[in-house]
């Protein structure tokens, strides 16, 4: 979760934002509470998003619903699975010590970057970045069950690199010094958020070296965004 809510950030503001108007509305006669409810929500919220036009994948939705840390998986027929990611408690509070959260202060436009992604599919220009990314998400998953922040860290990287491969405008010279800057210090592996083209990237550190990474950020144009791991979801009271 993010406070302050920054559009374009790729941290799922919008998908955010109409689960919670859906929300509030479905809450007033309803107990939005069961997970038959909360799925109802987050696919009406990505509806009225198609319906206006937006392209993108439900994800957004899901995660602002359920909140915690899931692995969705999204079949042909409509249907998702939702799997909660099992970390040991243990491992928990250092991922969240490694974990580094900058806004580039980069506005972009994700569902134009949608439209140059799927476009490029069509074309069969970037079928096999799409399907490793599949993959990685299987396998981030079983990283983090076994509290294995480390290979973590690596596979972000890989993710990033098959994002990078779909489109040239997901990554730009600005966001890419960003990276050289920060792997200087050490980082286990980073991302874009959402679409990349700006907004915030993550990093994944060792807790040590966080102040020294922070350190080198701090000098860069964007902002250190403090957050917290939000495990609640949607909630009306």
């Amino acid at each position: 979760s993010y406070e302050a809510g920054i559009p374009s950030s790729g941290l799922g503001t919008s998908a955010a934002l109409n689960a919670l108007w859906l929300g509030l509305i479905k809450g007033i006669n309803e107990d939005i509470s069961s997970p038959e409810l909360r799925q109802l929500i987050a696919e009406k919220a990505h509806r009225i998003e198609r319906e206006l036009g937006i392209i993108g994948g439900k994800q957004d939705q899901y995660a602002a619903v359920f909140g915690g840390i899931n692995l969705f998986v999204f079949h042909q027929d409509g249907s998702v699975d939702i799997r909660k990611v099992p970390i040991p408690e243990s491992r928990l509070q250092e991922l969240r010590k490694s974990l580094i959260l900058f806004d580039t202060g980069e506005t972009r436009l994700s569902s134009r970057l949608h439209e140059y992604v799927w476009g490029n599919y069509r074309k069969g220009l970037n079928r096999a970045p799409l399907v490793r990314m599949r993959e990685i998400a299987f396998e981030m998953f079983d990283c983090l069950a076994d509290g294995d922040l480390e290979s973590f860290g690596y596979l972000m990287n890989e993710n990033w690199e098959c994002q990078k491969a779909l489109h040239q405008s997901i990554t730009n010279e600005r966001i890419e010094d960003i990276f050289e800057v920060v792997k200087r210090v050490g980082v286990l592996g980073g991302k874009a958020c959402g679409a990349g083209g700006g907004g915030c990237l993550v990093f994944l550190t060792e807790p040590e070296r966080r102040k020294q990474v922070e350190g080198v950020l701090s000098n860069l144009p964007g902002v250190i965004v403090q957050f917290e791991f939000d495990w609640d979801g949607l909630l009306v009271e």
